[in-house]
């Protein structure tokens, strides 16, 4: 793993960005580099997250990573609206637990479905077990409401983006595939470079596309046991008539 500043050895992200366009935290401060590979992480987690393939990515900075990302709240008698979790970037699931303590899913439902099936004031107006739940801005509507409160008994999973780092970060390292760290110091490089008119900017941009590539491929192709490649047989017989 490759950690941001301050490696012994010179085997840090601030000193290889450094390399690339050569410059010191002189010429390219350090919270300047911090800002730039924060923009990186952003877009790295963003190629993470529509490269899914079976494998869930949450950065390892996170303080919490040991369970599926969740938050547990009251689940109160005749309410509609919940409000979703703050650092939520998408829903991934809505359950709600039920007197007996068993957890039940709820599907998902966009107002469309809902309108099809006729005025949506009226779609499970009724408070009873919930089924359904729309995510809307910063809400999550379910239908219908419950009818029983209860203490932590509706739960939310959801994804969260990347930890951004602060300036003064020495042994941290980017929360993503040990592998690919180096993509945010190509990344903060070519910031700086097109920010001066450098030479270097054709260059850096060349890899940094090569390296969105690759984690795009290393993380659709992750899961292998539950996603393995494919195999294509080709038919030489057809390929030649």
């Amino acid at each position: 793993m490759t950690v941001y500043n301050s490696n012994a050895d010179g085997q840090d992200l601030f000193t290889l960005t450094d390399d690339l366009v050569n410059t010191d935290s002189t010429q390219y401060p350090v919270k300047a580099k911090a800002r730039a590979i924060n923009k990186a992480l952003k877009d790295i987690w963003t190629w993470i997250f529509f490269s899914y393939g079976g494998w869930q990515y949450d950065d390892t900075n996170q303080t919490d990573i040991t369970d599926l990302v969740s938050t547990t709240s009251t689940l109160t008698a005749d309410q509609t609206y919940y409000a979703i979790p703050s650092e939520a970037l998408s829903v991934k699931a809505v359950e709600v637990k039920d007197t007996g303590g068993v957890w039940h899913a709820l599907q998902p439902i966009t107002e469309e479905e809902i309108r099809d099936n006729g005025a949506i004031g009226e779609f499970y107006k009724t408070s009873a077990t919930p089924k359904y739940y729309l995510a809307h801005g910063d809400i999550i509507k379910i239908y219908p409401a419950s009818n029983w409160t209860q203490a932590s008994s509706f739960k939310v999973f959801y994804d969260r983006g990347s930890v951004q780092i602060a300036s003064t970060a020495t042994s941290t390292s980017p929360g993503f595939a040990s592998e690919f760290h180096e993509a945010v110091a190509v990344s903060a490089a070519l910031t700086f470079a097109k920010r001066k008119g450098l030479p270097q900017v054709n260059a850096l941009a060349a890899d940094w596309q090569d390296y969105e590539r690759r984690i795009k491929k290393y993380y659709t192709q992750r899961y292998a046991e539950r996603f393995p490649a494919r195999v294509t047989v080709r038919d030489a017989l057809q390929e030649n008539m």
